[in-house]
């Protein structure tokens, strides 16, 4: 906010007579009109800066330019500056016409005057002051409104202003703000009793420890954050196509939720992919670096979006991160802040590392298992509590197996042995562990009387034309070695055979092929490895082996197999054991030798707990506990000639792990997440042309006015990048987030602009109470909670948002925060309120995207491909509103007519209007009446009495109060319009009723129902309903 704001509206500063009394302060008063009329042409940007003359610094304005000083301490009629300024000189006067600005007003050239008779002393800007934490203004004894260092430093400031902090709201102004501020929805009467009986301020405590436990916390922060990151369901441009990202909503819902020190979030967001053993939801935190929209335009050019997504990405962090306008230096230096066009390039090499294609449709690069997201917002327990029951049951069996395989004999092969030939089963009764099983419909295992070769299962599958079942990413490979062979066994159905079958398997791809039978299946070129005839059919109604030379089919002694598919063209086949025969030497094989299989894994990652814990042990330091649990897993798992004997056993433990792999991937969902590559070069763009190869390279490095990264010869990476965000020297990440939540809790924060904390931002209000909270903030471990529990147990929270006409005089936009703010709810928190009153309002927390109503023919435009808007069923209506699909292009048009954004760009502040819109959208959109009537409902069915004590249960739903006698006039007199215009009209009742996807209750009177339902939307229409006081 400039200066000539605060002189239009009177405020902080106490009239612009008595400016000049008081010392000039740079930060407020100078450096504001500085900013606004001269650094477009005086400031960082040297490629556009006149006359050599450079404003945003002491030393520039300092300077003697061919015998003129632009500023001369102490002597302000020898300042070349204040001449211009004042100068009736078309030619000279300063900012010039042509640059569009308006010329000082006198009391700004006072202050100008004043400040160079003073000294002309310059300021670092101040975010970018080193962040040190003040000291609380001393309080009296007698001052009861100081309740914390909060209220002495807003004492403080408007004591000197000659105003006094606003009186404590009343209990139930206070119970609805602190209910509507932390969790989004107002309280039940019964949530508000216990305060309201007692408002004590124990009982207050209690109160928002209680808010800030509550689930609903997390929804309602996260929806802020989400407009800074632009979360949205599609990908935005032209085509803006679905893509899933919804998995990091609940990211931050559960952050939110589980206090996640805000150091370790801002990691999680910009390098949690990087972290070592990164669990899933670190990795959906990354997806942070994937938010930004791209395109899948057809003759884009890959270079120039590359260009734009890297700007984008630049501008986000700068935005999100230290509410700095990083942005502005794409194309030369910043004209306001010390960035340089390099420190642009710099930043966006650190994010030249995330993997991702320029054009065309992004594919999701991790699966998230329902399982995990809910453990993770905290209401996964039965998913949790089942997976851990068949781990444990796993384990026992596993460690019951060792334990017997420990009992038997062995000893190492001699080196001198003959060579053996072996046979290693594969495939019987189960797959290989981790095997991931595939095909066009699922495996199909089946027990005796059917045809069964060995053990007790067999796997079947009946085709018309051609059909497979295989797996892939086994864990378990199978290693090819010298003249081994492949085998399996085979079973064709006597009155339906194939006309062909084949085998692949996959040694990091499927073209190797051996088949039987008819050329029915095409893959491959016939005479090949890729396609393998092997001779006609086997005979009919009878198993019989199938052998394939590994030579012949082009795999290479020391390949490994990690996948295999039995494929058919019609009929019905039955296949059982399957596996590689071989010939080897026992003191060289793994298979035989322990000793050699134990020096091979050391460092495998794919062992049972217990076994990959003592073989890490050096063999001489090994306990017998060890011994036993890696001889034990060797001889049953391992080992050739004992291993055959505990397949059953193994088969119930793979069908448990199977079971277990189910329940960890049940509901998954896909996600974008950041993933690493080797990071591409970045060059200086001159002007920000994509066209122009020509600027230097640069590597990642912070802005240099902020200090460097000590890496050493290593190229610094996002994680580097992420730790500076949070780092102790870095002063604006904490004042950045606090100011914001400040915002949340106050209307506005201490300084005006959420996303510019910088030299086209405002200085803050009360500086030295925003560095206390920030310092206090980054020592506190950045415990969110605690900031938000210290802002709300504090006097100026609880304040009064009355406005007196003297404050409204004085100060009308509330810069002293000497009363609370009162303004319309968000967008999401009106359709939640109204669904929360209404009790339709889903609980669920988490989950994919949902769609509501919305308007037919709304997504008529959206094309490549066309789409239609499909609403949802059930309690997908009626979930919380931030779990509404969000599409860039089309964003839900009840939604936007209470001002959300697009989420094109990161925005850190909504607009709030007040249009016609708006109370359209209450009265008529089908969510809304659909609401209303349900509301209706609860009023006919919960309350009891005349119409007159009805209203008053309604109002004590909705407003938390009783209706004052005029409100209730209004209302008694519109019901029995209401209900004298629906008895008349019995059909237009039941059209009325029939809004939405819920049935209106059948043993309720239509005309009744209808006129009720009409008091409540006019209760829901009401400011006070969709207002925060």
């Amino acid at each position: 906010m400039r200066l000539t704001q605060y002189a239009a509206v009177g405020i902080l500063l106490p009239a612009i007579s008595s400016l000049a009394l008081a010392k000039v302060d740079f930060t407020k008063d100078i450096r504001p009109i500085l900013s606004d009329k001269c650094f477009a042409c005086h400031g960082p940007d040297e490629s556009t800066r006149e006359a050599k003359l450079r404003l945003d610094t002491e030393e520039g304005a300092l300077a003697d330019l061919a015998g003129v000083r632009a500023v001369v301490p102490g002597k302000p009629d020898e300042s070349e500056l204040l001449y211009r300024i004042i100068s009736k000189d078309a030619d000279e006067v300063m900012p010039p016409p042509d640059s569009h600005k308006k010329p000082l007003s006198k009391a700004q050239i006072k202050l100008f005057r004043q400040w160079i008779a003073e000294g002309a002393k310059y300021e670092m800007h101040w975010s970018y002051k080193p962040l040190v934490k003040q000291s609380v203004p001393e309080r009296k004894k007698s001052e009861k409104f100081v309740k914390s260092p909060i209220d002495a430093f807003i004492l403080q400031q408007a004591k000197s202003s000659g105003h006094h902090p606003a009186k404590e709201a009343e209990p139930i102004t206070l119970v609805r703000r602190l209910f509507l501020d932390i969790v989004g929805v107002p309280p039940t009467p019964e949530e508000a009793a216990p305060f309201l009986t007692e408002p004590s301020e124990h009982n207050y405590k209690l109160l928002v420890d209680k808010l800030l436990d509550d689930p609903r916390y997390g929804e309602r922060m996260a929806v802020p954050w989400l407009d800074l990151v632009r979360f949205a369901d599609t990908i935005g441009y032209h085509s803006d196509n679905f893509m899933e990202v919804s998995a990091y909503r609940d990211y931050v819902i559960g952050a939110f939720n589980r206090n996640l020190p805000y150091d370790q979030f801002v990691i999680e967001n910009i390098a949690g992919d990087l972290l070592p053993d990164a669990t899933p939801m670190q990795k959906v935190a990354s997806g942070y670096n994937r938010l930004l929209q791209t395109t899948q335009e057809g003759g884009a050019q890959a270079d120039e979006y590359v260009t734009i997504y890297q700007a984008d990405r630049v501008r986000n962090f700068g935005s999100v991160w230290l509410a700095a306008t990083t942005g502005c230096a794409q194309c030369h230096d910043h004209k306001y802040d010390p960035y340089t066009i390099k420190d642009f390039y710099s930043l966006a090499a650190f994010f030249a590392d995330v993997k991702e294609k320029a054009l065309g449709r992004r594919e999701s690069n991790l699966k998230l298992s329902k399982s995990i997201a809910q453990d993770w917002l905290g209401n996964g327990n039965d998913e949790i509590a089942k997976i851990d029951a068949l781990r444990e049951q796993r384990v026992k069996i596993e460690s019951d197996i060792r334990k017997k395989a420990a009992l038997l004999p062995y000893s190492e092969p001699e080196t001198d042995q003959p060579a053996q030939t072996i046979e290693k089963v594969w495939i019987d009764d189960t797959t290989p562990q981790g095997a991931a099983l595939q095909g066009n419909s699922p495996w199909k295992f089946v027990t005796k009387p059917e045809p069964v070769h060995s053990g007790v299962k067999s796997h079947v599958r009946e085709a018309k034309g051609l059909s497979q079942h295989f797996f892939d990413k086994a864990k378990d490979t199978l290693e090819i070695t010298t003249n081994s062979k492949l085998f399996t066994y085979v079973f064709l159905d006597t009155l339906n055979p194939p006309k062909q079958i084949m085998l692949q398997f996959n040694d990091g791809d499927w073209e190797q092929r051996a088949y039987w039978g008819e050329s029915k299946i095409s893959w491959g070129n016939e005479g090949t490895v890729s396609r393998r005839k092997m001779g006609p059919l086997p005979e009919t109604g009878k198993w019989v082996r199938l052998e394939v030379e590994t030579a012949h089919v082009g795999l290479k002694p020391g390949t490994k197999i990690n996948g295999w598919a039995f494929s058919q063209f019609d009929g019905k086949v039955y296949w059982d054991k399957s596996g590689i025969f071989s010939t080897t030497d026992p003191s060289k094989d793994p298979s035989f030798s322990l000793k050699l299989w134990t020096e091979q894994n050391k460092n495998a990652k794919n062992l049972p707990r217990p076994v990959q814990a003592a073989i890490k042990v050096p063999a001489e330091k090994r306990n017998k506990e060890q011994q036993q649990a890696i001889l034990g897993h060797y001889l049953s798992q391992i080992h050739t000639p004992t291993a055959k004997h505990f397949r059953k056993d193994l088969a119930k433990v793979d069908e448990i792990r199977k079971k277990e792999e189910a329940a960890k991937t049940q509901g998954e969902r896909p996600m974008l997440v950041a993933e690493r590559t080797k990071p591409r070069m970045v060059r200086i763009l001159p002007r920000g042309d994509w066209l122009d190869k020509s600027g230097e390279e640069v590597q990642p490095a912070i802005p240099t006015f902020l200090g460097t990264l000590e890496t050493g010869d290593r190229r610094a990476d996002r994680m580097d990048l992420a730790k500076w965000v949070v780092d102790k020297s870095n002063p604006m990440t904490a004042r950045a987030f606090v100011n914001r939540t400040w915002k949340l809790f106050f209307g506005h924060g201490l300084s005006r602009r959420l996303d510019d904390l910088g030299g086209q931002g405002e200085p803050p209000t009360h500086p030295e109470l925003l560095d206390y909270l920030a310092a206090d903030f980054r020592d506190n471990g950045w415990n969110v909670k605690r900031l938000v529990r210290k802002l709300v147990l504090s006097s100026t929270y609880r304040q009064g948002s009355r406005v007196s006409k003297e404050l409204m005089e004085t100060d009308p936009a509330n810069r002293l925060f000497v009363r609370q703010a009162r303004y319309r709810l968000d967008a999401e928190f009106v359709r939640d309120t109204a669904l929360h009153l209404s009790g339709l309002l889903a609980s669920d927390l988490g989950g994919a995207s949902v769609k509501p109503y919305q308007p037919a023919g709304y997504w008529q435009h959206l094309n490549f491909p066309r789409r239609s808007w499909k609403a949802g069923q059930g309690k997908d209506l009626y979930r919380r509103s931030l779990y509404t699909f969000i599409c860039r292009s089309f964003p839900h048009p009840a939604m936007v007519a209470f001002d959300a954004p697009s989420r094109e760009e990161c925005v850190a502040e909504r607009p709030r209007s007040n249009i016609p819109q708006q109370a359209l959208v209450l009265l008529n959109d089908p969510i809304f009446v659909e609401a209303a009537r349900s509301f209706a409902e609860r009023i006919l069915r919960e309350s009891k009495g005349t119409p007159e004590q009805r209203l008053e249960w309604a109002y004590q739903q909705v407003l938390t109060r009783k209706p004052h006698a005029k409100e209730k006039s209004i209302l008694t007199k519109l019901l029995d319009q209401q209900k004298a215009r629906y008895a008349e009209d019995e059909t237009a009742a039941k059209d009325f009723l029939a809004t939405g996807s819920s049935t209106p209750s059948s043993d309720l009177p239509p005309q009744e129902l209808a006129a009720w339902t009409a008091i409540s939307r006019a209760l829901f229409n009401l400011y006070e309903t969709t207002a925060r006081f």
